[in-house]
């Protein structure tokens, strides 16, 4: 009977004493706010390798916890010892997400945990704009973020800042987290000095210390409400410290109108503009400069370059070249932009180039504004014209003249100097007809033919090996100058054109006839080649890139024309 007493009490005790697989999932709040950390725990009396399952949307964190803490079960007196480990992260949207389950992996088996619900929330933001209610005093400290426009165009400069007003004097401010701005945005900081002050003020009535902070300026590149959530911050005296939320803040951001003229440049604000010729356009080759300035107050630095409307006969090399002088304001940016245009002259003709015009958006007069600069007109090339009417003279005869009255003795020197000559032209008619009585003349018609034909033919042309020979050696020296010139003989060759009576223009022309694709090729090639030989390499060709090209226009000459 003892024995089996025995037996029974250490059946109860081992049953007492066994424990029951245990894995649970808690989270530490489950509603939390966008933005806000939540910490996620698993709880296991079974020691082994743990694993979660994270919604997509959930971003980890980098504190993560673990170890072993001891639970006393009051109804049984049983301690058990509990294995935990914790991970903490955010959400990056807003919805109700299932976290979980956990996984505890001890050996061939595995413990699954429980899921759990958690909802995100949009920050509820008291968009105070700057202002201070009666509420915002009798706190001990508080927060705002002030703007200096409510409303405000795209493009416009908006100035933004963190305030914080406390009845105590603070000491220093810790662990500061900007306000935020749901879009992006183009942001600028203004005097954010690392000593912060604070300045004793009345406010309302009441005396406040204020510190000004995480000055900013936007420029809001969209329409529609701006959001500007809270900042935070510890406000410290010495060792005590209180935690500050401040208010947000909401801008209303305008489209700009829809009927923005073709000259507009992307400005908003206050501008203004002037520009300056150098050089001339009037011959093939000439070089024309223009520096246009712009001088104003606003988004100065996302402006775009002013277009230039140019008569057939001038090229621009590439973008114009930029110099910025500005800086960052109250104002926007303030200051100038300064355009470089480099433009050639590629005739002999009249060209010009036409007003330019350079249009803004002035938000003070809610309206587009033009500005009109004076063009460029290029002066008449004065060639030396033969005269065209053949075969007429003009004598310009001029009044009340007295002839001379010559003298008799010179008649009389002009009888004689005429009888002599006669008989001189007699004399040598009678030697001339002696002589060819003895030796007739022998005409040689191959000979008088063979002259006839080499005035009519061309000159004699270099063959294609001797182009190809000297293209070699010009490639391997470089000069891009001589390079320019083989290529040319070498279409006039393959054009059965003579290039000592062509020009390159004309020669393109011909080419352009008969393949306008190898024609627009060879031209592009021939502006590049230019640039290059005039120190105006605007479009960043480098000499091997430039080489490159004209081994293969050359090639294709040679391949395509039977050179």
């Amino acid at each position: 009977m003892t024995k089996l007493f025995t037996l029974i009490l250490i059946g109860i005790v081992c049953i007492l004493h066994a424990q029951k697989p245990i894995v649970k999932l808690e989270v530490d709040q489950t509603k939390i706010t966008l933005g806000n950390e939540l910490i996620i725990t698993v709880k296991s009396n079974i020691e082994g390798e743990i694993t979660i399952n994270f919604p997509s949307e959930f971003v980890r964190g980098y504190d993560v916890m673990s170890g072993m803490e001891q639970e006393v079960d009051y109804n049984t007196g049983i301690v058990n010892t509990i294995s935990y480990y914790s991970q903490n992260g955010s959400f990056k949207k807003t919805g109700t997400f299932s976290i979980g389950p956990a996984y505890v992996k001890r050996g061939k088996h595995v413990f699954k945990s429980n899921m759990v619900q958690v909802t995100v929330q949009k920050e509820n933001v008291d968009n105070g704009n700057g202002t201070i209610t009666s509420k915002q005093l009798k706190q001990l400290a508080f927060g705002v973020i002030e703007v200096n426009k409510t409303s405000l165009y795209e493009g416009e400069p908006l100035i933004v800042q963190a305030k914080v007003y406390s009845r105590f004097a603070p000491t220093s401010i810790e662990d500061y987290q900007t306000y935020k701005i749901d879009q992006s945005i183009d942001k600028q900081a203004l005097d954010n000095a690392q000593n912060l002050t604070a300045r004793k003020e009345t406010v309302k009535g009441v005396g406040m210390y204020v510190i000004t902070h995480d000055k900013n300026l936007l420029f809001p590149t969209g329409s529609g409400a701006l959001q500007i959530n809270p900042f935070k911050l510890v406000l410290r005296q010495h060792f005590d410290g209180l935690a500050v939320v401040s208010t947000g803040a909401n801008v209303n951001v305008k489209p700009l109108p829809n009927n923005a003229p073709k000259s507009f440049i992307g400005f908003v604000g206050s501008l203004e503009a002037k520009c300056q010729y150098s050089g001339t356009c009037n011959k093939k080759g000439d070089i024309l400069k223009l520096e246009l300035v712009l001088t104003g107050k606003g988004n100065l630095h996302n402006v775009d370059a002013p277009k230039l409307k140019l008569s057939k006969g001038l090229i621009q090399f590439g973008k114009p070249a930029l110099t910025e002088a500005y800086s960052f304001g109250a104002q926007g940016a303030e200051g100038k932009m300064i355009y470089n245009y480099t433009l050639q002259s590629t005739n002999n003709e009249r060209k010009e180039i036409n007003d330019l015009l350079i249009s803004y958006f002035n938000p003070e007069k809610e309206a587009y504004v033009t500005l009109t600069l004076d063009g460029f007109k290029s002066t008449d090339v004065q060639t030396n014209t033969p005269i065209t009417k053949k075969g007429t003279t003009t004598v310009i005869k001029p009044d009340n003249i007295t002839k001379p009255i010559e003298p008799a003795s010179s008649n009389k020197n002009l009888i004689t100097w005429g009888i002599l000559s006669l008989v001189s032209v007699l004399f040598l008619a009678t030697l001339g007809l002696i002589y060819l009585r003895k030796k007739p003349v022998q005409v040689n018609p191959s000979i008088s033919e063979t002259k006839i034909n080499k005035q009519e033919r061309f000159s004699p042309q270099i063959s294609g090996s001797i182009l190809k020979e000297q293209f070699q050696n010009a490639i391997n020296e470089g000069s891009i100058s001589d390079i320019e010139r083989i290529i040319f003989n070498a279409l006039a060759l393959g054009l059965n054109k003579n290039m000592a009576h062509e020009t390159k223009e004309t020669l393109l022309a011909e080419l352009g006839i008969i393949n306008e694709s190898d024609a627009n090729q060879i031209n592009a090639w021939y502006l590049s080649v230019q640039q290059a030989k005039y120190g105006l390499n605007v479009n960043d060709i480098d000499d091997t890139e430039l080489l490159s090209q004209s081994k293969t226009i050359f090639e294709h000459i040679t391949r395509n024309y039977s050179i």
